[in-house]
């Protein structure tokens, strides 16, 4: 076994940063993400987590921002689109996507409740 250095940590990373693509016919078309997050993108998310465990509903948007990629792998929002994605977006269909893409939250329901 080698020695462990910034590259084969990046290397281990980079290795699991394959597109996956996720089905959202309400909104007309496909969106992908990837699988793994680095420590920045789940530090934006993880903002939102409250100590209970449960999640203020804000940071469904902001996971929505950090995760959802083009089939090039550029994301698909951008945080000025955070105001719109809280005020004019079906919440029921944004919680669907945000828990397809893997990231361990609770429901609407749960979070409301807090």
């Amino acid at each position: 076994m080698g020695t462990v250095n910034i590259q084969t940590a990046v290397q281990e990373f980079k290795s699991k940063r394959e597109l996956e693509k996720l089905e959202v016919p309400e909104w007309g078309g496909d969106l992908y993400y990837y699988p793994t997050v680095s420590v920045k993108e789940k530090k934006e998310i993880l903002k939102f987590a409250k100590a209970d465990g449960s999640w203020d509903l804000e940071g469904l948007v902001y996971g929505l921002i950090e995760r959802a990629r083009d089939q090039d792998g550029k994301r698909i929002f951008k945080k000025v689109d955070r105001l719109e994605l809280l005020t004019s977006v079906d919440a029921q269909i944004l919680e669907r996507v945000f828990l397809e893409m893997r990231l361990d939250t609770p429901s609407l329901e749960d979070a409301e409740k807090n």
